[in-house]
């Protein structure tokens, strides 16, 4: 039964610790759920997406093909599918889902070996745009949130470049989901090679994520130690891989991940804190894992990389904004009752809270 099976399970866990806990179902919408979506789109052919000659596009890895790239979401079947999955855990009470590669796909599809026109890349970027509004309108009858990921470019809110503005600008999504994922908030794409913040790209998630939070749509803000980015370093049986810095001048060691979590924590808050809002959402891993940051660990420390004290500025009384951010040129600030904020786009490592004596400690 589907309140069996493990997403379902793990989701019973976490909100028998807290009630109030929102939990939100992965389905990608090349292939929909981890697990069993894979299976069904390898099984069904004819649902697989092909160029204007019919030619599959295939998943490539290291230049060998690995199954079909995705559904071709203009046959109606392959929506109504995608979208009903997500319900077949209706009973287990997700709240939503969280949903990968919900940008315009057009934007990275092979056209090197592979022909489509231009016309038909909108055309299925905008069937992907109704599959996803129909999943939008089943899960407000739940009060529940479709956040996509990405709303442009790879793990980002921002628009990229001028052609995609132009072929789908981001207020194209806010009709067909309720929030979003920036997934790479001042980390990965939002970085230049040396760990500095790409300006334009910086800019534009922040100004994105408020845009979007101001028409009342949920975020999810991703944030990381230091400058994270590829490629990934294997750090332990236990932990599992976690993202490097440039130069590998990042931690390799439990101790040292957890240190360096600690420490940098400021460098990750600011930037959240100039776009926080009741529905703008922060989290602060290394990656996805349990042990990569995301729980302690007391009884087995070297199994895990949060800090064995967690961090005593989730705890600190912030208060109510005083208002929206400022910007002045590549500064932002920002001021909360009992905290400041400051962020200079030109210099990432410049990022701080300065809270209010009385909050310090």
């Amino acid at each position: 039964p589907p309140d069996q099976w493990p997403e379902a399970v793990a989701m019973q866990q976490l909100k028998k610790r807290n009630p109030n806990m929102k939990t939100l179902l992965y389905e990608a919408t090349q292939f929909g759920p981890l697990g069993w979506g894979s299976m069904e789109l390898n099984s069904k052919p004819e649902w697989w997406l092909k160029d204007d000659n019919g030619k599959v596009y295939y998943r490539m890895i290291d230049g060998k093909p690995h199954g079909p790239n995705s559904f071709d979401w203009r046959i109606p079947e392959v929506r109504d599918w995608w979208v009903n999955q997500s319900f077949i855990f209706e009973e287990a009470t997700f709240d939503g889902l969280l949903v990968d590669s919900a940008g315009a796909t057009s934007l990275h599809l092979d056209q090197v070996n592979h022909t489509m026109s231009v016309e038909h890349q909108k055309d299925l970027d905008l069937a992907k745009m109704y599959m996803l509004g129909n999943a939008s309108a089943r899960w407000s009858t739940h009060n529940g949130v479709v956040a996509g990921n990405p709303l442009f470019e790879y793990g980002e809110i921002g628009s990229p470049s001028q052609a995609a503005q132009q072929l789908f600008p981001l207020e194209y999504h806010w009709g067909y989901m309720t929030g979003a994922l920036d997934e790479m908030y001042a980390g990965f794409g939002t970085l230049n090679r040396d760990g500095s913040f790409n300006i334009t790209k910086m800019a534009a998630s922040i100004e994105g994520i408020m845009n979007m939070s101001r028409q009342g749509h949920t975020v999810l803000v991703r944030g990381y130690p230091g400058p994270c980015s590829t490629p990934f370093q294997s750090v332990s049986s236990d932990i599992g891989s976690t993202p490097t810095w440039p130069n590998n001048s990042q931690p390799n060691t439990s101790q040292g991940l957890k240190l360096a979590s600690t420490e940098l924590l400021d460098l990750a808050l600011a930037p959240f804190l100039l776009v926080a809002e009741p529905n703008v959402w922060f989290s602060y891993a290394w990656f996805y894992g349990f042990n990569t940051g995301w729980v302690t660990c007391p009884s087995a420390p070297e199994t895990c990389i949060a800090p064995d004290n967690w961090y005593p500025e989730f705890d600190r009384p912030l208060g109510k904004p005083l208002g929206p951010a400022v910007r002045n040129g590549t500064v932002y600030t920002r001021q909360f009752e009992h905290a400041s904020v400051y962020v200079d786009l030109k210099d990432r490592t410049a990022s701080k809270i300065t809270w209010n004596k009385k909050h310090r400690d």
